[in-house]
């Protein structure tokens, strides 16, 4: 009979699979794992996360988070906690209200829609929810806000904005109702040329001025802002700032039209001051009009869609068509004409739809809630909460070689034993789920059972379909300066995450579970001595603990950087996902490579599983393992034990 010495595992591909039992396990996947992320050849313990900008003490939950680029290529992240709606102050390291409790008490504990609308008129977000407030802001003033809400033009609910115009659900009593607005149009803006500003005097430099639309109509905003005294000009930066041909500097409200200037040299006695810029009311023909024709479809103008199948959750684009996810179904809406401006001649005897369509596309697809799905390039993924016994991650998409879009599952979606296999969830709640992509993932967060707030999050790597379980609290998930970032679902706070290696005060609970081994032999056998490799952080620890047979787990030993057999010196490379670390720390911490040697004698055996528990005791350090072997095994007898 020939006699195995020796079993060496290296790859780590499979992730965490427990819908099988840890005997079917393929080496390389773990049966149970908590805050290990798989990297194809090792396993990193995820990073930590830290508090962004001030803390907010006693218990809440983030209602909404996204971060926006402008066109200058600098990021602002939104907030909303309670009624507050508040803006990071990154040179500050605080987060700054806009207005004073802008929402209503009816939206203290409502999530809330942020879009980005990219357009000439300026770098602008819209903030709405069923019970809030519809309000626009200006990026380039972010303490400023104007209220478009207007009971005749539009509604409450809530939004994505997408090919400049708007694509609105959620109103309350009319919840099962899709609405879309207007197209964002030049034609909508109105020119103010040579408005009088001012009067030089031969010594005063600076001038203030409020420009003069926005006592017409408050919903207004301003952009393309210049001012001049005949000899110097100020043009507008579109970031709030004004910058004079000769040297002067300036700056500009949008949203509330306070406009200042300092000339490089004062204008001279008696010379005019004044200023020509572009105002625009989104309300009238813009992006928060939804004004439409009850008898056709008018191209470029607002429109409502009546569907079915409980509340619309959330809408979501897919090869270029609208999929409007509800409850217990989901509905498509396909505009032909993607810039909707100009009328097909298609009309119809009764009712004319002008080059767009509303069909149902599949019953029993749906979401909970507005945020627990992402599109992707790959497609659409979503938590569908529909079955009682397991919910599923699932993403709608075109198959290899197939033509449809159809739904098919990612949290199940590694095929072993003709069988797709991965994560049971239905010891999961999806009802405040969020879904998000970052590089190579995608991230679910959900509650566990018995949890009243979201307290579990998986991530999904895209390529290799393993699946891994984080603890991260995340109400919502959003992006800083390339780095994660969360809304906690039990505090006020928001979270860089995938920093440091703690958690603030605590090392991070974690553990990974191999599958139930026969190394190689059925039957008995025993393990003289077993052999680690990986990284660690100079302060860090990893513990080896050995189950044979299903009994209890034994630890066999501890490996730290002063216990390791072998070790070198190096530092942290880039080993991340969306462009952060995963593992915690930053590029240039210093770790060691590590390699130890157990003498285990672990008696005889038929089946072992091994598990990995990182920095216990509060130790705090980066930890990956890249490699383990059974070393010197034994083989004893063919004969199985009884259990």
């Amino acid at each position: 009979m020939p006699q195995v010495l020796s079993l060496k595992v290296t790859g780590f591909t499979y992730g965490t699979i427990d819908t099988l039992e840890s005997i079917s396990l393929p080496r390389g996947a773990a049966s149970d794992s908590k805050n290990w992320i798989p990297k194809g050849d090792r396993i990193v313990l995820r990073g930590g996360s830290i508090i962004m900008g001030n803390n907010i003490a006693g218990a809440g939950k983030i209602t909404g988070l996204k971060t926006f680029v402008k066109q200058d290529n600098t990021s602002i992240t939104f907030r909303k906690s309670g009624r507050k709606l508040e803006y990071y102050n990154e040179s500050a390291d605080t987060w700054d209200e806009v207005g004073t409790n802008i929402f209503p008490v009816g939206a203290v504990d409502e999530d809330v829609s942020m879009e980005f609308h990219d357009s000439s008129t300026g770098d602008q977000i819209f903030v709405n929810s069923p019970n809030g407030v519809f309000i626009k802001i200006m990026l380039a003033n972010p303490g400023s806000y104007t209220d478009v809400s207007d009971s005749t033009k539009n509604y409450k609910g809530f939004i994505k904005i997408k090919n400049s115009r708007t694509w609105l659900w959620g109103v309350k009593g009319d919840a099962t109702r899709v609405y879309l607005s207007g197209v964002d149009n030049p034609d909508n803006w109105t020119t103010v040329t040579s408005e009088a500003y001012g009067t030089g005097n031969a010594s005063d430099k600076t001038f203030a001025h409020t420009l003069a639309f926005k006592a017409s109509g408050a919903k207004r905003t301003c952009f393309l802002v210049t001012v001049t005294d005949g000899v110097e000009t100020f043009t507008d930066n579109r970031d709030g700032t004004l910058t004079g041909s000769a040297g002067g500097t300036g700056t500009i409200n949008y949203t509330t039209g306070v406009c200042s200037v300092t000339f490089n040299e004062a204008p001279a006695g008696a010379a005019p001051i004044t200023t020509t810029y572009e105002w625009e009311d989104c309300t009238n023909g813009g992006v928060a009009d939804f004004s439409y024709s009850l008898t056709e479809r008018i191209a470029g103008t607002g429109f409502a869609w009546p569907q079915d199948g409980g509340p619309v959750r959330t809408i979501e684009t897919y090869q270029g068509k609208e999929y409007c996810i509800h409850d217990r179904k989901t509905w498509v809406i396909d505009i032909t004409h993607l810039d909707d401006l100009t009328t097909p001649d298609t009309a119809g005897d009764v009712f004319n739809n002008n080059g767009s369509t509303n069909l149902i596309y599949r019953e029993h697809v749906g979401t909970p809630n507005q945020k627990s799905s992402v599109a992707t390039s790959d497609g659409i993924y979503y938590a569908d909460a529909l079955g009682e016994v397991e919910p599923q991650l699932r993403i709608l998409t075109i198959p290899y070689l197939g033509t449809e879009v159809i739904p098919a599952s990612v949290s199940r979606a590694i095929k072993m034993g003709g069988y797709y296999q991965g994560i049971d969830l239905s010891g999961y709640k999806f009802d405040k789920s969020v879904g998000y992509e970052w590089g190579d993932y995608i991230l679910f967060s959900c509650r566990t059972t018995l949890a009243t707030q979201n307290d579990t999050m998986f991530l999904i790597n895209k390529k290799s379909k393993a699946i891994t379980r984080l603890d991260f609290f995340a109400n919502y998930i959003s992006v800083n300066n390339g780095g994660l970032i969360i809304g906690d679902s039990v505090s006020g706070n928001v979270f860089k995450i995938f920093t440091g290696y703690d958690d603030s005060t605590t090392s991070i609970d974690n553990y990974y579970i191999t599958g139930d081994d026969d190394l190689g032999f059925k039957g008995e056998k025993r393990v003289k001595k077993f052999r680690v490799k990986g990284k660690m952080g100079i302060d860090a620890a990893l513990e080896i603990w050995a189950s044979l047979d299903k009994g209890e787990f034994v630890k066999i030993g501890t490996v730290t950087s002063d216990s390791a057999d072998y070790t070198t010196s190096d530092l942290i490379g880039r080993s991340e996902i969306g462009g952060m670390m995963i593992g915690g720390g930053s590029e240039g911490d210093e770790y060691v490579n590590f390699e130890k040697e157990f003498t285990w004698n672990s008696g005889r055996f038929n089946r072992v599983e091994i598990k990995f528990v990182a920095n216990p005791d509060d130790e705090i350090g980066y930890m990956e393992v890249s490699e383990y072997e059974f070393f010197d095994i034994r083989l004893k007898s063919r004969k199985m034990n009884t259990l």
